[in-house]
């Protein structure tokens, strides 16, 4: 069972960044726990699927030739955009998934629980 978007656009309506992920230390401890586990300092192509407002994409960028974040919701991936938009290496989408999974999806896929 998924959680039904009209959830999601009601935070988003509330704030820009409705779960302060670039403010909260738990969110910042589980990005930096998330990159160290990866196993090698690069990669020439990712996938962060439920981006929301990229903060993690930033961060994830930095190790990446290419990276490809997405989320179903338009105002995530408009601030996600507006974050990594110095980031020629960052492609953000609108896409749902599983429904549209990228056609060539890189095999890293960065994913993350709230």
């Amino acid at each position: 069972m998924s959680t039904p978007p009209t959830y999601f656009e009601a935070m988003y309506a509330r704030a820009v960044d409705p779960w302060d992920l670039a403010g909260r230390w738990y969110e910042q401890r589980k990005y930096a726990l998330t990159l160290a586990s990866l196993p090698r300092p690069r990669y020439r192509a990712a996938f962060e699927p439920g981006c929301s407002v990229g903060v993690l994409t930033a961060r994830l960028a930095e190790r990446c030739d290419h990276l490809l974040a997405t989320d179903r919701m338009p105002a995530a991936v408009v601030s996600a955009a507006e974050r990594t938009r110095v980031l020629p290496q960052v492609e953000v989408r609108s896409l749902t998934v599983p429904d549209e999974w990228p056609d060539g999806a890189p095999p890293v896929q960065a994913l993350t629980a709230g």
